[in-house]
C-alpha cells in the first residue's frame, strides 16, 4: 500500500522515498485493467519521479566563489 511521503528527513532520504513511491505507483498501475485508472497511477508515478529528480544524488547546489570574491550558488 502506498504511504504518504513527508518532507522530513535529509534530501537524500526524501529522494529515496520518492523513488520508492514512484516504483510502488507504477506497479499498482500495471496491475489494473481499466485504462483510466492505470493512467492515473502512471501519472502519480511520474509525479514522484519528477519530485525525486529535483533532488540530485549528490548535494543539489554547490557553492563557488566568483572572481569578485562573492559566493554564488550553482547547480552541480
Amino acid at each position: 500500500m502506498l504511504s504518504m511521503a513527508s518532507s522530513r528527513g535529509t534530501p537524500q532520504e526524501r529522494r529515496k522515498r520518492y523513488l520508492r513511491l514512484a516504483a510502488e505507483a507504477e506497479i499498482a498501475g500495471a496491475r489494473l485493467n481499466d485504462p483510466k485508472a492505470k493512467a492515473a497511477w502512471i501519472d502519480l508515478a511520474v509525479s514522484w519521479m519528477l519530485m525525486a529528480s529535483e533532488i540530485s544524488p549528490k548535494e543539489r547546489m554547490a557553492a563557488s566563489v566568483s572572481p569578485a570574491g562573492t559566493r554564488n550558488l550553482r547547480p552541480c
